[in-house]
């Protein structure tokens, strides 16, 4: 008996050792007293120096710069500013940049990964990557996905950069540079395994730009009718990039089809001649309070792309049973002429809809403009309202975003969200309480004996 209470013992011990040595390992990361990179106006930096990793974002200072697949950004001291202005951008593809990175100089470029589970699934033999491995020496056939939701959200704002913006940076010496985050890019692959807690508090953001509220939709998913795709081919026109775009929280100020910010809808599509609309329906994830919804949208008629002649907004709690909120107006008339000149009639333009009610989800059908098959939309936005009594409220004001809201006609076209707090001790907690359950029943079979 005394055998097996020791025993007993010396295992709850252990297991206690174990779990505060795991959970004093999980808190070693001291977070900054300010902020993390948020992931609707920031460019996250995950790495620094290595392009060694797939889904991620990373900073490089010295030396030159060509890779091929990536999203790339040079940038430079702005002497009237203080700030670091975008002098040169490279939007991806097989080819990379010849850029070399002088004093005071350095490069943002996002790699975003591959599915290699789907990549590998049935494979031929004859494949590029049949038989090869990463930088890890891993075999591709058994790497994860490394596309991962906050790398994905700082390549479109990365995407977005233009020559001539400025940026602020946060949390990183160009003499050294050190990231902070509280999951290290390496081989064990955390910042992809617990990507909803990862935090960078190295980071680039924009300068000068007031805190905007860009909405509780930012990041949820959706689901779209009314694209055009070649009936030969299959191939979608102006697609939908990775199914994202109408709610990366990037609002685009350029109305060119060319613009892989927006995404293409026709009245000739299939789907839009049996249903008489293009449709989109945002899946917020939870019934929450609603007090707007907002649409930006191109009107670029010159290219016979016209904002749509109506817009009408519907809420639901489960995606059955909707209530028609009503049509929505525009912020100017995407119609006005000038003569022959519409006045309006190359810019971003916004549709919007007071609401009082509760949803989860949001639907939003639009019609074209006759004579303009195409409808191009940037971003969907459905802004929240606090519930009546909700105590909360003032505690968490001193966090919220600023009043005002980003949309495409506001001189203000970033925001600030703040970021999410590391949750990953939950396990060594759950560990702890095992340990002291056991030790507990050790000492109450030794008074037993």
């Amino acid at each position: 008996m005394k055998k097996s209470v020791t025993l007993t013992l010396i295992v709850a011990l252990i297991m206690t050792l174990v779990c505060f040595a795991g959970f004093s390992a999980a808190a070693e990361f001291t977070a900054p007293d300010y902020e993390p990179a948020d992931t609707t106006r920031d460019i996250g930096l995950m790495l620094a120096n290595n392009i060694d990793y797939e889904g991620v974002t990373g900073i490089q200072t010295t030396g030159t710069f060509n890779s091929a697949w990536r999203v790339a950004v040079l940038f430079e001291p702005d002497e009237e500013t203080g700030a670091y202005k975008a002098v040169a951008v490279h939007a991806g593809g097989p080819t990379g940049p010849d850029w070399t990175i002088g004093e005071n100089q350095f490069v943002v470029e996002n790699n975003s990964g591959n599915n290699w589970p789907v990549i590998t699934a049935a494979p031929v033999g004859d494949e590029w990557w049949y038989g090869g491995k990463n930088f890890q020496d891993v075999p591709y056939d058994e790497c994860p996905n490394f596309i991962n939701d906050k790398n994905q959200a700082w390549g479109a704002v990365l995407k977005s950069v233009q020559v001539g913006d400025l940026f602020t940076l946060v949390g990183i010496d160009l003499s050294d540079p050190q990231i902070i985050a509280n999951y290290a890019v390496d081989p064990n692959y955390d910042y992809i395994t617990h990507n909803a807690e990862y935090a960078t508090y190295s980071y680039l953001t924009p300068y000068g730009v007031e805190d905007v509220d860009y909405g509780i939709a930012v990041g949820k998913s959706y689901t779209k009718l009314g694209q055009y795709a070649d009936p030969s081919t299959g191939v979608i026109s102006y697609p939908d990039t990775d199914d994202s775009e109408l709610t990366d929280g990037v609002i685009p100020t350029d109305p060119g089809y060319g613009n892989p910010q927006l995404t293409g809808f026709n009245a000739n599509s299939p789907e839009y001649q049996a249903g008489g609309y293009a449709e989109v329906v945002l899946d917020l994830e939870e019934v929450v309070a609603i007090s707007r919804i907002n649409v930006v949208t191109s009107n670029l008629m010159s290219a016979g792309i016209a904002a749509p002649a109506e817009f009408k907004y519907f809420i639901s709690e489960d995606n059955a049973d909707w209530t028609e909120v009503g049509v929505g107006t525009y912020d100017v008339d995407p119609t006005e002429k000038d003569g022959e000149t519409n006045v309006n009639g190359n810019k971003m333009v916004n549709n919007s809809i007071d609401v009082e009610g509760s949803a989860r989800y949001v639907k939003v059908q639009f019609k074209n403009l006759t004579g303009n098959a195409w409808m191009f939309l940037g971003e969907i936005q459905v802004f929240g309202a606090d519930e009546p009594g909700d105590e909360s409220s003032e505690e968490e004001s001193s966090t919220a975003p600023a009043e005002s809201s980003a949309v495409a006609s506001s001189e203000e076209d970033e925001s600030s969200t703040g970021g999410s707090t590391p949750t990953g001790d939950t396990g060594y907690v759950a560990l702890a309480v095992v340990a002291v359950i056991a030790l507990a029943g050790a000492v109450v079979i030794r008074k037993r004996k």
